[in-house]
């Protein structure tokens, strides 16, 4: 005698639907398996960092220096906005970046002294100051003359801005990082670059600065300049010299945990983008490199998929 448990009687009393026998409900394993929120303060234990001491926004709206293997949050207008993609090694081969005194590296005409702000950069620290006349910027080699980054004038906001942009230097040559220059006159005057004390080699570079409309109508701040490799063509998080030394940063990386029966994760940016990663098997996945220029593009949440 065949007996099939808890099947239905012949005779007994009727039911509405369809009978299936011992079926589980089985949903999306992004219904059963809670998301990774990247912008709130305490970073889920699925996640692991391991970087160096880097920049961020915090809260404020000030730069900060986070500690060595710590991946915080990050702000804009004192909104949390998540955390940014991790980031390869990379070295800022453009000395005395601050721009806040006249030398080897940092040079300009001779219509103007620098004004330093002692507490006026982006992270509390010291900056120079130019005269709002020199409102335009480029990015120059002395071998040849090309404009490299070709001259265009600010647009400036009483926000830092970052200039970023990716060239190539096509001749052994010093490089010139106008951070600004007046387009109005012939000779360019008045006008503050920096440079280095040796010639750059050849090849691909991201260069960038911060910059923020004057707030006196007399002069503006701009610096923290950089000539960077590592990441080509993205900049990456601010890399300060102080000195006439270069800084190298090592690289940071992201891993997420396999939860549960997880094949993928789905990363979501603050641009409303999403990039989908299998686990292969793996117990854990690590997230890519940023493929942005560094505070356009942070990741907000990760959700794991079937």
């Amino acid at each position: 005698m065949l007996i099939t448990p808890k099947a239905p009687v012949i005779g007994a009393k009727k039911r509405k639907g369809i009978w299936v026998p011992a079926l589980n409900s089985i949903g999306k394993v992004s219904d059963t398996i809670k998301a990774i929120l990247l912008s709130t303060e305490n970073l889920d234990p699925r996640i692991t960092y391991s970087g160096p001491p880097h920049l961020y926004w915090e809260a404020s709206g000030k730069l900060s220096t986070s500690s060595a293997n710590a991946w915080p949050l990050e702000y804009r207008d004192g909104v949390a906005i998540g955390r940014h993609q991790p980031e390869p090694a990379s070295t800022n081969i453009q000395v005395n970046g601050r721009a806040i005194a006249e030398s080897t590296n940092v040079q300009k005409s001779g219509t103007f002294s620098i004004v330093v702000d002692q507490t006026g950069a982006p992270d509390g620290k010291a900056i120079g100051r130019l005269p709002v006349a020199a409102s335009s910027y480029m990015v120059s080699q002395d071998n040849g003359g090309a404009q490299i980054v070709p001259l265009a004038r600010y647009n400036l906001t009483s926000k830092w801005q970052r200039i970023a942009a990716a060239a190539r230097v096509t001749d052994s040559s010093r490089v010139r990082l106008w951070l600004g220059r007046n387009a109005e006159a012939s000779n360019g005057q008045p006008s503050l670059w920096l440079t280095q004390s040796a010639n750059v080699a050849a090849g691909n570079y991201v260069f960038s600065w911060f910059v923020k409309a004057s707030d006196d109508g007399v002069t503006f701040p701009a610096g923290l300049g950089m000539i960077e490799t590592g990441n080509y063509p993205y900049a990456t998080s601010p890399i300060v010299t102080e000195s006439t030394s270069t800084v190298t940063r090592p690289a940071s990386s992201v891993t997420v945990q396999r939860d549960g029966n997880a094949k993928s994760i789905t990363i979501y940016f603050s641009d409303n983008t999403n990039t989908t990663i299998p686990f292969n098997g793996a117990a854990s996945v690590t997230v890519p490199f940023a493929t942005t220029h560094w505070g356009e593009r942070y990741m907000t949440r990760i959700e794991y998929g079937a």
